[in-house]
């Protein structure tokens, strides 16, 4: 992937009705050349409505949809080149591995030397070269999935619209996937757009998330900006876990955030803009640190008490409590050492870069 960004598709205040119900408010994103971007969202986000009206299948109530400059909001989907991969694969059960593939370059009438070539190399490329011979009913879950990713590239799409193609799998084969599309990505440099409800899928493999919430477009940012520079309190808390305190008389001294919970100071660096009455402080667990005595060099800091341990391999999930009442989750590396005890009285801090600034 070049790093001059270079826009391939924009859409400008993009919104979808059905009667009166509003599946799109105002969506206006660009999508740049080459890029792997996940729409990321709960059930009925609007996500996958944006995804169809991209691929051509239905068409936006208002807003306009350029790609390369030029407006296809009217083009229908076999005009856009676009490829497509649904959960379903939508294989041709009665054709080959090598048939499926070249089914998209037989309906564009490619010559068949050309065809060849490019059927064999994509082949090669998802990893089934020894299997082109096969039914899809004699490959498993995962090599009909590639099956599909190879269909859908063969003729070299401009965009590939991925909608939701790993959900039909078993962990161990997903997180396989995962790393085989990312593959597939960088060696096709073709434009991936992706969608997922599975938050580790979409921060795992992206250049770029689009977070949706209720028909509308909450934030694109990079997968280390959204976890941890979430726009608003629906990002930060649909991105894994988080504690957020709601802390009053917030102020700055100097380009720290202090503010109160429950009559200790806690502080926030870079809070950018959203420093106004109603302001939260938010921390992910993983930055908790816990102390048996009182941290002299910490600035944020809170009594709690261990009210339930949960082991999970690699780190082991705490929950606590604060004296009045306020539950904290932190996240300890199984490698250090032995786990605090459920009943025991603790000190939980965090450093003022670790806190997140969220206005409500």
């Amino acid at each position: 992937m070049g790093n001059q960004s270079v826009s391939q598709i924009a859409a400008s205040s993009t919104c979808k009705s059905y009667g009166n119900f509003k599946a799109l408010h105002d969506v206006s994103m660009e999508i740049n050349k080459g890029e792997f971007l996940t729409f990321l969202g709960p059930s009925g986000s609007g996500k996958t409505t944006f995804l169809i009206i991209l691929a051509g299948f239905t068409e936006q109530t208002s807003g306009q949809l350029m790609k390369d400059g030029r407006d296809i909001s009217a083009l229908v989907a076999e005009e856009r080149n676009f490829g497509m991969v649904f959960q379903g694969y939508a294989l041709f059960p009665h054709m080959t591995v090598w048939q499926n593939v070249d089914y998209p370059l037989r309906v564009r009438k490619m010559g068949s030397a050309e065809r060849k070539q490019k059927v064999g190399r994509i082949i090669e490329t998802v990893g089934l070269t020894e299997h082109d011979h096969k039914k899809p009913s004699q490959l498993s879950g995962g090599q009909q999935q590639r099956v599909a990713l190879a269909r859908s590239l063969v003729f070299q799409p401009d965009v590939l619209l991925l909608d939701e193609p790993l959900s039909a799998l078993d962990r161990n084969l997903r997180e396989q996937m995962q790393s085989e599309l990312k593959r597939v990505h960088e060696e096709t440099g073709t434009t991936f757009v992706f969608v997922t409800h599975d938050q580790g899928e979409a921060l795992a493999m992206s250049d770029k998330v689009a977070i949706f919430n209720k028909g509308r477009l909450m934030q694109l940012d990079s997968p280390d900006r959204i976890y941890s520079a979430p726009d608003s309190r629906f990002v930060a808390e649909f991105l894994g876990q988080i504690n957020i305190f709601p802390v009053t008389s917030p102020g700055m001294d100097g380009d720290l955030l202090r503010a109160n919970l429950d009559g200790t100071t806690l502080s926030a660096a870079n809070p950018g803009n959203r420093v106004n009455s109603t302001v939260n402080i938010a921390v992910r667990p993983e930055h908790m640190t816990l102390s048996s005595e009182h941290p002299a060099d910490q600035t944020n800091i809170l009594p709690a008490r261990v009210v339930q341990t949960t082991y999970q391999g690699s780190h082991s999930d705490l929950m606590l409590q604060t004296p009045q009442g306020r539950t904290i989750s932190a996240s300890t590396h199984s490698a250090n050492g032995t786990l605090p005890s459920v009943g025991s009285e603790l000190w939980v801090s965090w450093s003022p870069e670790n806190s997140i600034v969220i206005a409500d």
